[in-house]
């Protein structure tokens, strides 16, 4: 991930080199290839490129184009070359930032439709004295900004916004209060008032009198997949498949692959190690191997697909990470540092940076897309596809008896179809102003919780009801800051980690297939199933089962807190945590851990994000001058200064 700085004083001054240089050097532990800065009158654009691919070592950002009075920063790759340079009259040799340039010179605000990759860029346009900003679809790389009458500030991370404006920031209670339920349910706000992430698939254009935002992808053009045959299924999803491993191979060296013994890994590592033989480019797997543990090691999935595809996969074992490295993440980044099972794969990174890599694929988004909704029998319905439904019915009948094939035809078949209105009458007569465990209850009323982590029905035209709850748990909150976190992790490597699930051509055709393709009542992931026919060993490809990674939260937590959890918590003297319920679920947690208890895991999660917000709420107190009052804190926003 390439790091961008942008500076726009919206009042006319001049931007200031030493705001842009502290702007740029807070993300100065990010490896670099090449740094620049660009200044005209209110506008200074910075970039510490990363060159990840051929293209890209040969520009140099900023990139500026005198006749057109454009300037550019940008990070990211455009898959869609060949039909730009046709579409633009470019040369072949053009890289991706000059393509991006093009693209809005011919097209204007249209041009990151058109765009298909992982983005995120700002253009300066000068003759119309405005600042072109946008982020790719899904949000798979950052950005951030701030906004007020006279200052506009944006960044690859959100660090950098904090040290520009040199001005106190307030603590957004609010995006606390779904951290700390375990729920990063906004998709725009940051941890600080006043600070935002662009929402993914959005561009933003900002004057001296006017900033304005809009979406410009939500899939609500999407075309309905449909065939007669589920061959003919598989050959689609296999033609588009391959072209977004394809044009994520575009790579600076030798590429790097995610092998677990996971279905969405292998299927990545088989069709990428395909084209890479045909294409003589060398390839590297890395897989992660834990022999004392059944439940998570997947030694014997991994080694069947490496004997099948006769690859050398690297093995390693990964431990625990330390307090000291959540510390940092935490102080350099002033944002939560991080999930222990994401943590994991720092081994990965760092070897595969010792080798020279600079390109991981993994298998990410494979789920979200391709595992389903549970919601066939009701897709059925809508279609008006009553003797298939009829045949599930039947086949659920004998395997389940009629009662509960009775109740899983209402939940699962007609109150999925039922009018939005009733759905939200339902909530409002059914609410019961329930506080997530351990939370203080006048938090939570204070920046009404409930309501932010209510999950609103999608409403997209065309779409059947199951296709909307895929589009909604492929876009939500909690994924995108997913997204984020990995590609910090793998910029703090100097490695870009590229998802061919994520593409949006595979997106859209998983979005458009029938519910059946997805999951039916006898598997999952149908579709990615039957095009791997052939190509993977059939153990990995009927594999139902899933590693479970739940243990690394238990241990992290025992590493970071070796005495117990501590007695005074930054986040209870805040008033959003109540320690005597914190105290006992972690209690809980260990002693359900060493036991082998099934369900240690309940407050897992909750326990983590109890962890990460101290951490972070730490590094924010430290970082301020003078320190913070906590005096009647559940009263009073906090202010940290930078």
């Amino acid at each position: 991930m390439s790091g961008l700085s942008v500076i726009y004083q919206r009042d006319g001054a001049p931007a200031a080199p030493a705001t842009l240089q502290q702007m740029a050097d807070a993300i100065a532990q990010q490896p670099a290839d090449a740094t620049g800065q660009w200044f005209d009158g209110p506008i200074g654009l910075a970039c510490r490129a990363l060159h990840t691919t051929p293209e890209a070592q040969r520009e140099q950002q900023p990139l500026y184009d005198g006749g057109a009075q454009l300037a550019l920063v940008f990070d990211g790759r455009v898959d869609n070359r060949d039909e730009l340079l046709d579409a633009l009259a470019a040369p072949p040799a053009a890289t991706d930032a000059d393509l991006v340039l093009r693209a809005y010179e011919r097209w204007g605000e249209d041009c990151p439709a058109r765009i298909l990759g992982d983005f995120a860029f700002a253009l300066w346009d000068a003759r119309r004295r405005q600042l072109f900003c946008a982020r790719d679809y899904l949000g798979a790389r950052p950005f951030y900004y701030y906004a007020d009458a006279k200052l506009f500030l944006c960044g690859s991370e959100l660090s950098q916004i904090l040290a520009g404006a040199g001005r106190a920031w307030e603590i957004n209670e609010g995006l606390v209060g779904e951290c700390l339920a375990a729920n990063v349910a906004s998709r725009e706000e940051t941890l600080y008032r006043n600070v935002w992430r662009l929402t993914p698939g959005h561009w933003l254009r900002v004057g001296p009198e006017r900033l304005e935002k809009r979406c410009y992808w939500d899939f609500s053009a999407i075309r309905r997949v449909r065939y007669r045959r589920d061959d003919d299924y598989a050959e689609h999803f296999a033609e588009i498949f391959q072209a977004a491993v394809r044009c994520r191979l575009r790579a600076v060296g030798p590429v790097g692959a995610h092998l677990s013994g996971g279905l969405d890994s292998s299927s990545v590592v088989s069709v990428a190690h395909a084209l890479t033989q045909d294409a003589a480019q060398d390839l590297a797997t890395f897989s992660m191997l834990f022999p004392a543990r059944p439940e998570t090691d997947e030694s014997e999935y991994i080694e069947q697909t490496a004997n099948r595809l006769r690859i050398k996969p690297h093995l390693l074992y990964p431990g625990v990470v330390s307090n000291d490295w959540y510390t940092s993440q935490a102080q350099l980044y002033l944002s939560l540092p991080g999930y222990p099972n994401g943590a994991l794969g720092n081994t990965i990174r760092e070897t595969a940076r010792r080798q020279g890599i600079r390109v991981i694929l993994t298998g990410r988004g494979g789920d979200e897309w391709f595992s389903g909704a549970r919601l066939l029998w009701a897709e059925l319905l809508q279609e008006g596809h009553l003797r298939e439904l009829l045949d599930e019915v039947r086949g659920a009948r004998l395997q389940r008896g009629l009662a509960a094939t009775g109740n899983q035809l209402l939940r699962q078949g007609f109150w999925p179809l039922m009018p939005g209105f009733v759905h939200e009458l339902k909530q409002r007569l059914t609410r019961r102003e329930t506080t997530p465990p351990g939370l203080v209850p006048d938090f939570a009323r204070r920046i009404n919780l409930a309501e932010r982590l209510r999950v609103p029905r999608a409403r997209l035209r065309g779409l059947t009801v199951a296709q909307q709850a895929v589009y909604q748990q492929g876009v939500c909150g909690p994924l995108v800051h997913g997204y984020e976190l990995e590609a910090r992790f793998a910029a703090a490597y100097g490695l870009e980690e590229r998802h061919p699930f994520l593409d949006r051509r595979v997106a859209e055709f998983a979005l458009g297939l029938p519910e059946e393709q997805r999951r039916n009542s006898e598997t999952y992931k149908r579709v990615l199933r039957h095009a791997m026919r052939g190509r993977l060993p059939e153990e990995v490809r009927q594999r139902r089962a899933k590693a479970d990674f739940s243990h690394v939260f238990p241990e992290t937590l025992r590493a970071v807190w070796p005495a117990g959890l501590p007695d005074q918590l930054e986040v209870c003297k805040a008033g959003w945590v109540d320690p005597a319920a914190t105290r006992s679920a972690y209690r809980a947690l260990q002693e359900g851990y060493q036991s082998g208890a099934s369900g240690y895991t309940k407050n897992m999660w909750w326990l983590w994000m109890v962890y990460s917000v101290e951490t972070w709420f730490k590094a924010a107190l430290s970082a301020q001058t003078p320190p913070i009052s906590l005096k009647n804190s559940a009263l009073v926003t906090a202010r940290v200064n930078f």
